[in-house]
């Protein structure tokens, strides 16, 4: 039998998918031999750490008023969902920190702008089932694509310093 994804659920994972992208950030900084994009890994860490916060708060209001959160007709179910976010969107905790740490630097920012484009596409699904929280997803959804921005940029960036050398 199909079961609804809960609210909480969808929070849960967004707060997780942030725990992640900050842990894989913090592994990244250090390990990394670019300034530029040792710096951006600090910055990014610290924005990922207040999307979590938002993604608690969001889901401490949902607690409180779940019923009109969830738009009619926009289920969707645990099964599916769970598939998806562990084969797709999260990918074990010791994968991201051996590319962050063994992979080199383009695979680290391949993996980086994965973790960002598949934040936006959950984030998105999250809206289209709470439409009541819309405006605030969707400042977190503006601000994980400047992410997706910020890591093509150094990516693009990287590759042109390599063909130079």
């Amino acid at each position: 039998m199909i079961r609804p994804a809960s609210v909480d659920e969808l929070f849960a994972i967004a707060i997780a998918m942030e725990d992640l992208s900050q842990e894989f950030y913090l592994a990244l900084a250090p390990a990394c031999d670019n300034r530029e994009v040792s710096r951006l890994c600090r910055v990014l860490a610290g924005q990922e750490a207040q999307h979590r916060q938002l993604f608690e708060t969001m889901r401490h209001f949902a607690a409180g008023a779940p019923s009109t959160l969830a738009a009619p007709g926009a289920p969707l179910d645990m099964e599916t969902l769970e598939d998806v976010i562990h084969h797709q969107v999260l990918p074990l905790p010791e994968d991201v920190r051996k590319v962050a740490l063994e992979g080199g630097l383009s695979n680290a920012l391949d993996l980086a702008i994965r973790l960002e484009e598949d934040a936006i596409a959950f984030y998105g699904r999250i809206a289209r089932v709470m439409p009541a929280l819309g405006d605030e997803i969707d400042a977190l959804v503006h601000a994980e694509r400047d992410h997706l921005r910020q890591l093509r940029d150094a990516k693009h960036r990287l590759s042109d310093s390599s063909l130079r050398a």
